[in-house]
């Protein structure tokens, strides 16, 4: 039986893994390279990688995988249907799908890690993966927002590659995201409408949310592993 559950949480570890390797790819790597010729294909298949890593973490719960798998093609087909066909109303829906996909990943995550006993390497990988899924997330709900609305935000100075009329790319909306949430503040991109002034409060109030229920809940279980190692130490 412990050999069963070791194997079990290699395998959980490796499709945490993959999944933090893929989110890396996507909010670093990604965006450094949006301004070149192949960008917005690079962009999509690194989105694609999140997206079917995603769907891996729930590999031994079969319900959670269809459902997973349901809801990561619907976002997929859109995304690459925007992609060859670009339409502005697929290209909302699939910011939208994504969004919603990437906030519903994050949420069993954090349920997984809250109901851990122990803090495990899983549990610290895939707290680090919450919090990527939160930020590329809510860059994704942006990219909708500048295209549902005018002037969601304020720009100090158009991109490198974009026209003045261009709403804001990928790579800038995830810098945006992470710097609210995180609260740094920098304050060269501020949001204009209520509407993208919610989001942006939302996000901020939901990232300092997060890390506090976090190191409340990884510090509550530090005791109780102790106690586990030396009752078995013991016996």
């Amino acid at each position: 039986m412990s050999a069963h559950m070791t194997s079990a949480d290699m395998g959980k570890e490796i499709r945490f893994s993959v999944l933090l390797g893929s989110l890396i790819i996507a909010v670093v790597v990604a965006p450094l390279l949006e301004a070149t010729r192949l960008g917005d294909l690079i962009q999509l298949s690194c989105l694609t990688l999140v997206f079917v890593s995603a769907v891996l973490i729930n590999w031994q719960h079969r319900t959670k995988l269809w459902m997973f798998a349901c809801a990561a093609i619907i976002a997929l087909a859109l995304h690459w249907w925007s992609f060859f066909l670009p339409n502005e109303n697929v290209i909302i829906l699939r910011y939208v799908a994504g969004f919603f996909f990437l906030g519903f990943t994050a949420v069993l995550l954090l349920k997984s890690i809250i109901r851990s006993e122990e803090v495990t390497p899983n549990a610290i990988l895939g707290s680090i993966c919450v919090y990527l899924l939160l930020g590329l997330m809510w860059a994704l709900g942006y990219s909708a927002l500048t295209l549902l609305e005018a002037t969601p935000f304020a720009l100090p100075t158009t991109p490198p590659g974009d026209s003045v009329n261009d709403p804001p790319s990928l790579a800038t909306l995830l810098y945006f995201s992470f710097v609210t949430m995180s609260t740094l503040g920098y304050g060269d991109i501020t949001p204009q409408t209520d509407l993208a002034r919610t989001l942006t409060w939302t996000q901020s109030v939901t990232g300092q949310f997060y890390l506090a229920v976090l190191v409340a809940r990884l510090v509550s279980a530090m005791p109780r592993q102790e106690r586990s190692e030396r009752t078995k130490v013991v016996e």
